[in-house]
């Protein structure tokens, strides 16, 4: 694939919750229980935002962030079962196991999954797409209201490590804008970066 120069996004992402098992993750809806088995069971679908920010970081995780203005329903409802805690659980410490993987805290209750279709690359047909485990972070929501602007709340995304292969079926892909298949983010790991080719 030949090197290109390419401007903007598609300005969209799916956000899925993580339902952490003994040994497995499961893709559920907002409530946090009930399964995920189609893209429109999605938490948030993320489409009104001027651009996005994926930052792979020093440790191999990535952060992303969105110069978002959408402020609807949705979104408040996502943030308020993934991104609020109370005064206990606010407290609670972080460890590292002996595998590098961070455990304890909030995180476990809060695992979202998010998949980002990027640029566009016309000349392969091909879109820059992420996939990442992490949480939102409790400081996401924060506004400005100003009377002669538009409201941008902040959305932050924080990358964390797989404690087990994480397989993202196609079930859950946007199969209108892309080709898709069968994707792992392997133990360990927090994100899969990849150029996906465009649906026929």
């Amino acid at each position: 694939m030949a090197d290109s120069y390419l401007a903007g996004g598609k300005g969209l992402a799916y956000f899925f919750r993580l339902k952490k098992g003994d040994d497995d993750y499961s893709f559920v809806q907002l409530d946090g229980e009930t399964p995920a088995a189609v893209l429109a069971d999605a938490a948030l679908k993320l489409n009104l935002m001027q651009g996005t920010k994926p930052e792979p970081q020093d440790d191999g995780t990535l952060q992303v962030t969105w110069d978002n203005y959408q402020l609807g329903g949705d979104l408040i409802g996502f943030l308020n079962a993934v991104a609020m805690k109370t005064a206990a659980q606010s407290k609670l410490p972080k460890w590292t196991h002996e595998t590098g993987v961070e455990m304890g805290g909030t995180d476990i209750d809060n695992l979202v999954f998010v998949e980002i279709i990027g640029a566009y690359d016309s000349a392969e047909s091909k879109y820059l797409c992420h996939y990442a485990v992490g949480v939102i972070k409790s400081t996401s929501g924060g506004l400005n209201q100003v009377a002669s602007d538009w409201a941008k709340p902040t959305l932050v995304f924080e990358g964390k490590f797989t404690e087990y292969d994480l397989v993202v079926p196609t079930a859950l892909q946007d199969n209108v804008i892309l080709t898709v298949a069968e994707k792992t983010i392997e133990k360990g790991y927090c994100f899969l970066r990849e150029w996906i080719a465009e649906a026929a």
